[in-house]
C-alpha cells in the first residue's frame, strides 16, 4: 500500500475540462485521468485493470489494484441495470472514473454532492407578495418565475388573480 500512497501524493489536482452539457458542470474525463494516472501507476510499477462482472446476474465492475503480480487491492461496485447500450456505457465510464478518483483520492470540486443534496424549501408567500404577486401575473408577468422564489398553491393563485 506504500506505492498507492505515493501514487497518491503524485498525482496532483485534475482540471475539470469537460462540460455535461445536461447539467452544465465541470467534470475531467475517464481519458484525461488515465493519461495523468497511467505514467505514476508505470513509475511505480502498479497496474490498475477494471473488468465488467456481475454480482448475481447484476452488471457490476471490479477495480484491481497489482504490485507487480500480487494483487493488492479488489474493489466490485454494482451497476445500475440499463437495457440501452449507451446509457449503460455512461454508467461504466462514469463508475471507472469515480473508482479511480477515490482509490488514488483525486483532488476535485465535489459539486456533484452540492447538486444531490436536496434544496432548502422555498418561503411561503407573505399576504402583501401575494397582492403583488397577482397584479404582477395580470400585467403578463411568468408564473413560472414566481415559482423560483416561493412557494404557493398555483390552483389557488390562479383563481385568486381570475377573481380580480
Amino acid at each position: 500500500m506504500k506505492k498507492i500512497l505515493k501514487i497518491q501524493s503524485e498525482i496532483g489536482t485534475l482540471s475539470k475540462s469537460e462540460t455535461n452539457p445536461f447539467f452544465k458542470s465541470k467534470y475531467f474525463d475517464i481519458n484525461g485521468l488515465l493519461a495523468q494516472l497511467q505514467p505514476i501507476l508505470e513509475k511505480h510499477e502498479v497496474t490498475v485493470v477494471q473488468p465488467l462482472t456481475n454480482i448475481n446476474g447484476v452488471p457490476a465492475l471490479k477495480t484491481i489494484v497489482y504490485d507487480g503480480d500480487t494483487e493488492i487491492l479488489n474493489e466490485t461496485i454494482i451497476l445500475p441495470v440499463l437495457t440501452d447500450p449507451q446509457k449503460m456505457g455512461s454508467a461504466i465510464t462514469y463508475y471507472r472514473r469515480y473508482s479511480l478518483q477515490s482509490l488514488f483520492l483525486l483532488q476535485a470540486e465535489d459539486d456533484d454532492a452540492n447538486k444531490a443534496r436536496p434544496k432548502p424549501p422555498l418561503p411561503q408567500m407573505t399576504t402583501e407578495q401575494e397582492m403583488k404577486a397577482i397584479a404582477w401575473i395580470k400585467e403578463g408577468g411568468d408564473l413560472n418565475e414566481l415559482s423560483k422564489k416561493y412557494s404557493f398553491d398555483r390552483v389557488e393563485l390562479l383563481n385568486k388573480v381570475n377573481a380580480r
